[in-house]
């Protein structure tokens, strides 16, 4: 007989449900869907933000931005939150995020000190990228972080692209995009001007 170890849902997380076939090691989680608040993603790291919904997110924007141009440019910016890290390390969300948008062909501008978000807004317009990312979760607690997008105006992403985004990155949280990878061009800068 195959053991089976199964977990539910919970008020406070949402669906969170994991179930594990020990005699053939098979592991399925399935993670709560992405939801778009005032321009991004936010969450409790580790429940609600995870790695697997900054890949589906970034590549979500991916997608939106290649409607303008065949290789976006796109300006990162991050807080001093747990999981951004100016160096990128393995598993940081910094890492994850900057990979897949260069796996996805876009051009990625990273600052490697954090930054506050006005400032990625600024140089969305001043750089004429196709949009940029802002990890952050803003007020929230420390527990939180989240995934912020302003595209090519630099202003917050208004309802209809907040919309599109979701749609597409609930998608790729559990289709991920057929395309062969691609390689965009990292610069990282300090520049704050």
């Amino acid at each position: 007989m195959d053991a089976f170890v199964r977990a539910g849902s919970s008020p406070v997380l949402g669906t969170i449900t994991v179930s594990m076939n020990i005699k053939n090691s098979e592991l399925h989680i399935k993670i709560p869907p992405i939801g778009f608040g005032t321009s991004g993603h936010r969450g409790i790291q580790g429940q609600d933000f995870r790695n697997a919904h900054v890949i589906a997110i970034a590549q979500a924007v991916a997608i939106f931005c290649k409607k303008d141009r065949a290789q976006p440019s796109i300006v990162i910016g991050y807080d001093s939150r747990h999981g951004n890290h100016p160096q990128r390390e393995k598993g940081t969300y910094t890492q994850v995020l900057v990979d897949t948008l260069l796996s996805q062909g876009c051009n990625v501008t990273f600052f490697e000190i954090p930054v506050p978000t006005p400032l990625i807004s600024y140089m969305i317009t001043k750089e004429d990228h196709d949009g940029g990312l802002i990890l952050t979760a803003s007020h929230n607690p420390p527990e939180y972080n989240g995934l912020k997008f302003n595209p090519k105006n630099g202003a917050p992403a208004p309802p209809e692209v907040t919309q599109e985004l979701e749609t597409l990155a609930n998608h790729f949280l559990h289709t991920p995009p057929d395309d062969a990878p691609q390689n965009g061009q990292l610069t990282l800068t300090k520049n704050t001007q």
